[in-house]
């Protein structure tokens, strides 16, 4: 299946191609944009911690502040970018079982 016309225009001894979409081809997908998002809040009320949430790997990580001062590890949860299910519980068990749905 074609997806281009090439059109030669001679002048005089020098030549152009002009590549042109046919009607017909099928366009290029869209890139996908993540349908999920962090919860703004975990299931013991901390606010999400913006600045230290994103996405690595196909991996939704949503972090949430510390409950104990001495904590050296900052608590997170982790979603499946597909499904939006949790896949790690590293918030003492305070990650709600999935992320939210984007509008």
């Amino acid at each position: 299946m074609r997806c281009c016309t090439l059109l030669a225009l001679a002048a005089g001894a020098a030549a152009a191609v002009v590549i042109r979409p046919m009607p017909d081809a099928p366009r290029p997908a869209r890139a996908c944009r993540p349908v999920w998002k962090c919860a703004p809040l975990d299931l013991d009320e901390f606010e999400l911690d913006a600045k230290r949430s994103n996405i690595l790997d196909a991996v939704l990580v949503c972090a949430y502040p510390t409950r104990e001062p001495d904590e050296h590890v900052a608590p997170y949860c982790t979603y499946d970018l597909t499904t939006g299910q949790l896949v790690g519980d590293y918030n003492a068990g305070y990650c709600p079982s999935a992320a939210v749905r984007k509008p």
